[in-house]
C-alpha cells in the first residue's frame, strides 16, 4: 500500500504539516497529518492483503483486547507499542522486558491464545531475533533472553494453535516462521551464549536448542545432536570426515547450532495435502496425500560467523504407528525460498538410507531444517499383495525354465554354429539371468547393499535382452534386405550392441544419478527421479527400430513372393 506525503497547500511554505494517505477503510481513503520534514516511502512495502489484515488485527487488539493482551497490558505493554510501523529499533533492555512480559502473559493465558495474539507474539519474536549482538551483555542475560524466546516459540507451535494459523496466513507465513525466528535469534546471539563455555542448552516442552563450540585441533570427532529424551531416536550428525575436511581447509573451530521441534502436527499438518518439490512418487500405487509425521530437526555449522554448508545424516522416528495404510517415507527439508508465501518442503540433495523399527535414516548434502514426510497410498490387502507376488514368481519361474530348456537344446542337439544361433544363445542367456535376478530381488530388499547390486544387474541384463532383440532385427535385415557386411564384422558389431552398449548406459546412469538411482522400497530403478528413462528410452528405441525392420522385411518378402509367383505362372 503506497504511503506518501503531499502538502495541503503548497503556496504556504510556513505550513508544517502534510497530509498523509493511510490506506482505505469502508471503501474510503483515510488521511492523517504528519510533519512535512518526515520522509515517507513512496513504493509499496507490503501487499494489500497484508496491510488490511495487519490493520484489522492491530485495531482489534487495541479496541477489544484479548485475555492474553489484557494480561500483557497489566505490565505496561500495549499492541501499539509492538505493532506500530513507527516504532524505532529498540535496545536490549526494552526488548528483554518485552520478552519477559510476553512470556508471563503466555504462561498465564496459554490455553486462551487467539490468532491475533499469535500475530502479536510473532512481532515480539521478530524484534528479539533481530537484536544487535553487543559484547556488553553477560552470558546469563543472553541465556535468560533465549529461554523467554523459546518459551514463547513453544506456545506458538503448540497443538492447541494448529487451527489458528490459517486465519492469519496473510501476515504470518505459517508456523515455520517461528522456526525461522529461532534460527535468526540463535545465529545473532550465539557468540554471546558461548562467551565462557563450550556448550549451552535451552529447552522447553517442545523445543530443544543446543549451541556447541568445537575446537577442530582436538581431533575430528563426529558431532551428534539428539532430541531431549534419553535414547531418543531423533538425531542428526555431522561426520568426522567432514570435520576433518574443515580442519584441512585451515578452519580451527566451528560453532554448531542444533534445534529440535517435537510439535509435528502444529508445524505443518493441515487438512490439505503437503506439496513437495520435486514431486515424489514411487509409481507403484496412486498417492493419496503426503503428511509430516516426525519431529523437525536442524543443524547449522558456523565458522568465524559465516555459514558453512555441510552434509549431514539424520534419523527421525515415525509418529504414525500401526497404520493400516501404505506409507512411504520421504527425506525432506524446509526450503524458505522455494515459494513466495513462506517456502515449502523439498527433497533436493536428500537421499533415503534405510527404514526400520518405525524410524527412517536419511542423508542430505546440506544443513537446514529436516523432517520426515510420509506418502500415503491406497491400501492393498495382504491377500492382494501376496497374490500378485505369487503370480509374478510363477511367471518368472516358468519363463526361466523355458529359457534354460532352450539353452540346453542348443547345446545338446548340436545346432550348427552360425551367427543366427550365436545371437539366439546370447539373447537366451541375457533373459535367463534377468529372470533369475528378478526372482531374487524380493529377498534382496532387506539388505540395501545387495539391493543396490541387484538393481544394477537387473538394469544391465534387461537392457542387454532388448539390445539382443535389436540385434535379432538387424540380423533379419541383413538376411532379407541384404547388407554387404562380412559375418565376422557383423558379429563384432552385434557383441558391441548386445553387451557393450548396455554397460555404457548403466555406467553413465550410475555416474550421473548415484544418489537417486535406486527406488526406496524395492530393487529397481527410481521412478521419482526419472532414472527409469535410462531403461525405458533404449527399450522404446529398440521397439521403434524393430518395427521399421519388420515393416521393411515384410515388404521385401511380399515383393519377392510376387516375383516368384509371376515367374512360375505359365505365359498364355
Amino acid at each position: 500500500m503506497p504511503v506518501f506525503a503531499v502538502p495541503l497547500k503548497t503556496e504556504k511554505p510556513q505550513k508544517k504539516d502534510c497530509e498523509v494517505f493511510n490506506g482505505w477503510s469502508d471503501g474510503q481513503p483515510q488521511y492523517s497529518t504528519a510533519p512535512c520534514t518526515h520522509t515517507l516511502p513512496f513504493i509499496c512495502r507490503m501487499s494489500k492483503d497484508y496491510y488490511l489484515k495487519k490493520k484489522d488485527l492491530r485495531e482489534s487488539l487495541t479496541l477489544n483486547p484479548s485475555p492474553f493482551m489484557q494480561s500483557a497490558m497489566q505490565y505496561g505493554v500495549t499492541a501499539d507499542s509492538v505493532l506500530s510501523d513507527t516504532v524505532d529499533v529498540q535496545g536490549w533492555a526494552s526488548v528483554s522486558r518485552l520478552l519477559n512480559v510476553s512470556e508471563q502473559a503466555v504462561l498465564k493465558k496459554q490455553e486462551q491464545l487467539e490468532d491475533r495474539d499469535m500475530f502479536f507474539l510473532m512481532h515480539v519474536l521478530s524484534r528479539a531475533a533481530d537484536l544487535p549482538s553487543t559484547a556488553n551483555h553477560s552470558q546469563r542475560e543472553v541465556e535468560s533472553l533465549g529461554q523467554s524466546f523459546i518459551t514463547i516459540a513453544d506456545s506458538l507451535i503448540s497443538q492447541d494453535n494448529v487451527s489458528k494459523w490459517n486465519s492469519i496466513k496473510e501476515v504470518v507465513k505459517g508456523p515455520m516462521a517461528v522456526i525461522q525466528s529461532v534460527e535468526r535469534m540463535v545465529s545473532n546471539l550465539n557468540f554471546l551464549l558461548m562467551d565462557d563455555t563450550e556448550s549451552v542448552q535451552i529447552r522447553s516442552d517442545k523445543i530443544k536448542l543446543q549451541v556447541q563450540k568445537k575446537l577442530l585441533s582436538k581431533g575430528s570427532q563426529v558431532s551428534v545432536f539428539c532430541g531431549p529424551d534419553a535414547g531418543d531416536r531423533d538425531c542428526i550428525s555431522v561426520s568426522a570426515e567432514n570435520m576433518k575436511e574443515l580442519q584441512n581447509r585451515g578452519i580451527k573451530n566451528v560453532t554448531l547450532l542444533n534445534t529440535w521441534y517435537s510439535s509435528v502436527n502444529c508445524v505443518s499438518e493441515r487438512e490439505e495435502n503437503i506439496s513437495l518439490s520435486p514431486k515424489v512418487s514411487d509409481g507403484s500405487h496412486s498417492s493419496l496425500r503426503t503428511v509430516l509425521v516426525s519431529s523437525v530437526i536442524s543443524s547449522t555449522v558456523l565458522a568465524d560467523g559465516k555459514l558453512i554448508n555441510m552434509a549431514v545424516n539424520f534419523t527421525l522416528q515415525h509418529r504414525i504407528q500401526n497404520s493400516s495404510q501404505n506409507l512411504t517415507p520421504v527425506c525432506s527439508f524446509w526450503d524458505f525460498d522455494l515459494m513466495p508465501d513462506g517456502g515449502g518442503w523439498s527433497t533436493k540433495g536428500c537421499t533415503f538410507i534405510s527404514s526400520r523399527n518405525n524410524s527412517t535414516s536419511c542423508f542430505c548434502n546440506h544443513t537446514t531444517n529436516f523432517a520426515l514426510l510420509l506418502q500415503i497410498y491406497d491400501v492393498q490387502s495382504y491377500e492382494q499383495e501376496t497374490g500378485l507376488q505369487i503370480f509374478s514368481l510363477i511367471g518368472s519361474f516358468v519363463s526361466l525354465c523355458g529359457l534354460v530348456f532352450t539353452l540346453i537344446l542348443f547345446v545338446a542337439v548340436g545346432v550348427p554354429k552360425s551367427d543366427r544361433t550365436t545371437v539366439h544363445k546370447n539373447l537366451v542367456v541375457a533373459l535367463a539371468v534377468a529372470q533369475l535376478l528378478l526372482i531374487f530381488s524380493d529377498w534382496a530388499e532387506g539388505n540395501q547393499e545387495v539391493c543396490w547390486l541387484v538393481t544394477v544387474l537387473l538394469h544391465l541384463f534387461f537392457l542387454s535382452s532388448f539390445c539382443w532383440m535389436l540385434v535379432e532385427g538387424l540380423l533379419l535385415w541383413s538376411k532379407v534386405v541384404s547388407v554387404n557386411i562380412s559375418e565376422d564384422r557383423r558379429m563384432k558389431l552385434y557383441y558391441v550392441l548386445g553387451w557393450g552398449l548396455p554397460v555404457v548406459i548403466v555406467v553413465v546412469t550410475l555416474s550421473a544419478t548415484l544418489d537417486q538411482y535406486k527406488a526406496q522400497q524395492y530393487c529397481w530403478l527410481n521412478l521419482q527421479s526419472h532414472v527409469i528413462w535410462a531403461f525405458a528410452g533404449p527399450v522404446l528405441f529398440v521397439l521403434a527400430v524393430n518395427a521399421v525392420v519388420l515393416f521393411r522385411v515384410v515388404m521385401v518378402t511380399v515383393a519377392s513372393a510376387r516375383r516368384r509367383a509371376k515367374m512360375l505362372t505359365p505365359s498364355s
